[in-house]
């Protein structure tokens, strides 16, 4: 039997049609309803079925969803302080959705679509989004440790101190995108394409990125201490102001990159080549010294 409430006619000595108590309890049509500019704060959802409910313009503000299960799709809809906590939501639809200070740790929503929603002070600890999609999404001070991104896409982001430890981003892709002030140590992210991308005193310090893949992206003052980067491929990257201490760069290729005020000559660089790259010019005599040491190469590079 099922344990949510059934809902009061509109009209009945009640009330309206939600329970207006601060948390109330909701029904879920077993056959499908869509929920249009309804007013579900505070309900009581954990373990519902949601599959192809449809939420539009629904406040679902200090709801609770832990454990709801089902593809759901929803728009312009408000999950404002919700719990999502373990939620099963793969293959669902999120556009214009705010989930500020919202928990979503150990949730499942791979292959979800996420477009133009908030984040700020989220918490996704734990959560599976592997081959999920954000589009023009924008977050403060979310908590995503430990989550599972591979296959994922971010175009047209805003990412300011994100909390993106121990994450996993194998085969991950970013584009247009913005990074301020993200701590990614510990991250796994093998096969990881970046374009067009902006990343500001970003750490990524102990990550592994071998077969990264990078185009026309700035790093500014990032931290890559400790990192592991094989086979790197990296075209018209700037590493502006960067620490290398600790990392180890091997057999990658370098083209049209800027490394002004970068001292690569602390990292273990080992059978690379640059070519058409800039260097500081006080770093020639190292830069040449690493060079010959590691069996790597520079072609039409300047200081």
């Amino acid at each position: 039997m099922s344990s949510f409430q059934p809902r009061k006619p509109a009209g009945s000595p009640q009330g309206g049609q939600f329970d207006n108590k601060p948390h109330a309890t909701l029904d879920i049509d077993p056959l499908g309803e869509n929920y249009t500019h309804a007013d579900m704060r505070g309900a009581n959802l954990a373990g519902a079925d949601i599959h192809q409910r449809r939420f539009l313009g629904v406040t679902l503000d200090n709801a609770d969803l832990t454990l709801a299960t089902g593809t759901t799709h929803m728009t312009g809809t408000s999950l404002n302080n919700a719990r999502l906590d373990g939620v099963q939501s793969i293959l669902s639809t999120f556009d214009n959705c705010t989930f500020r200070s919202a928990s979503a740790a150990r949730a499942n929503m791979r292959d979800s679509q996420f477009t133009h929603c908030t984040f700020d002070n989220a918490s996704l600890e734990d959560s599976t989004l592997t081959a999920s999609t954000f589009a023009h999404c924008e977050s403060n001070f979310a908590d995503i440790r430990g989550a599972n991104l591979s296959s994922s896409t971010t175009t047209h982001g805003l990412y300011n101190q994100l909390n993106a430890r121990n994450t996993t981003a194998n085969y991950a892709t970013i584009t247009d995108s913005t990074f301020t002030e993200i701590d990614m140590t510990h991250v796994e992210a093998d096969e990881l394409t970046v374009s067009k991308t902006k990343f500001a005193r970003t750490n990524f310090t102990n990550s592994t990125l071998n077969h990264l893949d990078v185009d026309n992206t700035t790093f500014t003052k990032c931290i890559f201490s400790g990192t592991t980067m094989d086979m790197a491929d990296v075209s018209g990257g700037k590493f502006q102001d960067c620490k290398f201490t600790g990392a180890t760069v091997t057999n990658s290729y370098f083209e049209d990159c800027d490394f002004t005020k970068t001292d690569l000559t602390q990292a273990d660089v080992r059978d690379c080549l640059f070519k058409n790259c800039r260097f500081s010019a006080n770093m020639q005599a190292s830069m040449e010294q690493m060079i010959r040491k590691g069996n790597s190469s520079m072609v039409g590079c300047w200081f």
